[in-house]
């Protein structure tokens, strides 16, 4: 059981708890959609950028280091974390971790929600 945190069980029986800084609305195979809520721990990348002494056409052009790996939580069976992609190639041995995919925008262009979440692997 996930402790601390804000999640949102499904009707199947899963408990989903997303990672990431926003609510995310995600959308069912009979075109509904449901929220999950930001659990209050938000996981991330943490990067360093440089700017190099080139350009391509005027454009300026960074070098982006990685400085610190996310702490996500512990498995718990049962228990799916949403997170952003970056963070899920990180840990490929990670059964557990999803990200929000096909992601839906308005006509504005503002993204609604996914349409999907993928389980990344490694190669």
């Amino acid at each position: 059981m996930v402790t601390g945190l804000i999640t949102v069980q499904t009707d199947d029986g899963l408990v989903l708890v997303n990672c990431t800084a926003r609510t995310l609305s995600l959308q069912r195979k009979d075109g509904s959609w449901f929220q999950v809520p930001a659990s209050g721990v938000s996981v991330h990348i943490d990067t360093e950028e440089t700017e190099l002494p080139i350009s391509a056409d005027g454009v300026p052009c960074y070098r982006s280091r990685q400085t610190r790996l996310p702490t996500i939580p512990e498995p718990v069976p049962g228990t799916w974390y949403l997170v952003p992609r970056l963070v899920a190639l990180q840990y490929p041995e990670r059964n557990d971790l999803w990200v929000p995919d096909q992601i839906q925008k308005d006509r504005q262009g503002m993204p609604m929600g996914a349409k999907r979440l993928v389980r990344l692997e490694g190669w």
